[in-house]
């Protein structure tokens, strides 16, 4: 007969305590703080016989937590600058919406016109093309215009967050 050892039995208790990790939903917020270690790129897209589109980035730490922001031209941040940042913190960073350079006196944030354009278009563009899609799939091709709805929503929410961001950044305290 062999003896099998038990486990011990563990007390666990009967409501966890610890942190809950991360919200899929990012959480808006505003920090103020110094920068450090500031760089600027830039994305070009098209090129040829397309148009060609630049989109400016700026990566910087804003007390030591890592900050991006993209716009439509070259955000004007330096080292040692004293700045608000309005935007989202995920787990890759905090992507920013609106800066505010206290500094400088500057401010900037993303574009929200034409989030909003695209946005009311993209379910017209939506049901042109399933209009064309229907002839091949049938009455399958609305599941495609939902798609389209879908990212016409996102795009609403994109607006969304860039203009209260914007206000957030405007109103805060310096």
């Amino acid at each position: 007969m062999s003896s099998k050892a038990r486990s011990p039995v563990v007390d666990r208790p009967l409501f966890d305590d610890r942190p809950k990790t991360e919200s899929p939903i990012p959480s808006k917020m505003t920090i103020k703080g110094t920068v450090t270690h500031a760089q600027n790129t830039v994305h070009v897209t098209g090129g040829g016989q397309r148009p060609s589109r630049t989109t400016h980035i700026a990566l910087f730490r804003v007390d030591g937590r890592q900050v991006a922001f993209r716009g439509g031209r070259p955000l004007s941040v330096g080292d040692s600058d004293t700045v608000v940042v309005a935007g989202t913190d995920g787990s890759s960073g905090f992507t920013a919406y609106a800066v505010r350079n206290v500094t400088t006196g500057e401010s900037q944030h993303t574009g929200v016109a034409g989030k909003i354009i695209m946005g009311l278009l993209f379910p017209i563009f939506g049901l042109v093309f399933c209009g064309v899609a229907s002839f091949i799939l049938g009455p399958y091709a609305s599941y495609i215009w939902l798609l389209f709805v879908g990212y016409s929503l996102y795009l609403f929410y994109q607006a969304f967050m860039a203009h209260s961001s914007s206000s957030a950044v405007r109103s805060h305290a310096v």
